[in-house]
């Protein structure tokens, strides 16, 4: 059991995670820069915001997630892939979950 739960710290001690309101969503060319209220310093890029690639299929239903939580004013937990996209300025976004 201690295994397991250690394995599973492991796996997501890698993983990025911001928790707030989003103040700011932009286009940039074909990425999605979503600006977080609560400033992060744990970015692997080499800004502090978050990225999604609108060339990518699957980060269309989470760009529409975004917007949603956006124009209902709902906090959200956006997970990093830690991954850079956009010439290496924003984190890839690979997990949106909407707060109440």
């Amino acid at each position: 059991m201690f295994r397991y739960i250690l394995g599973l710290l492991l796996a997501c001690s890698s993983c990025a995670f911001a928790s707030s309101k989003i103040k700011q969503v932009e286009l940039d060319s074909i990425i999605a820069v979503v600006l977080p209220e609560v400033a992060r310093n744990d970015s692997p890029c080499t800004t502090q915001s978050w990225g999604l690639d609108l060339s990518q299929e699957q980060d269309h239903a989470l760009y529409g997630l975004i917007l949603t939580a956006v124009a209902m004013a709902k906090p959200v937990t956006i997970e990093g892939a830690e991954e850079c996209i956009g010439s290496g300025r924003f984190e890839r976004i690979s997990k949106v979950s909407i707060k109440d």
